[in-house]
C-alpha cells in the first residue's frame, strides 16, 4: 500500500504536438496484392495525417513510501520479510513491478533505488 508520495520537485507540465498517419495497410490487402501481383500498397501521407496533442508531466521526481500487507491469499512462505527483500532488490536494479502510466510507453519511467535519493525538503 502506498502510504506517501514526496513532490521532490515542482510540477511542471510540457505541450507535445506530433503528427501521424491515420490509416494503415491490413495484412489482407497485403496478401492480396501478393497474390494477384497488381495492386498498390502505398499510404499518402500528406492526404492521410492528422495531428495529435498531449499535456505531459515534466522532471518528474517523486518518491514513493509504501508497505506491505501479507494477507492469507498469499502463497505458502511468503513473508512481509521476503515481500521487502524483493521490492527491494527490484528497485535497486531500477524495475519496478508496476509501472505508471506514462504517456502511452511513449516515455518510459526510470526508478532508482530506495536508498539513493532522499525528498527534497522544503519549509
Amino acid at each position: 500500500m502506498i502510504d506517501c508520495i514526496h513532490v521532490c520537485a515542482p510540477i511542471r507540465f510540457t505541450n507535445l504536438r506530433r503528427n501521424e498517419v491515420k490509416s494503415t495497410l491490413s495484412a489482407r490487402s497485403v496478401r492480396t496484392v501478393m497474390e494477384r501481383g497488381t495492386g498498390e500498397l502505398y499510404l499518402c501521407t500528406a492526404n492521410d495525417i492528422q495531428q495529435r496533442a498531449a499535456l505531459l508531466l515534466r522532471d518528474v521526481h517523486y518518491v514513493i513510501e509504501a508497505h506491505f500487507d501479507v494477507t492469507d491469499k498469499a502463497a505458502p512462505g511468503i513473508t512481509r520479510a521476503s515481500s521487502r527483500t524483493l521490492s527491494s532488490a527490484a528497485s535497486s536494479g531500477g524495475s519496478s513491478i508496476i509501472s505508471p502510466a506514462s504517456a502511452a510507453g511513449n516515455f518510459p519511467p526510470s526508478s532508482v533505488g530506495a536508498r539513493s535519493r532522499r525528498p527534497v525538503r522544503r519549509s
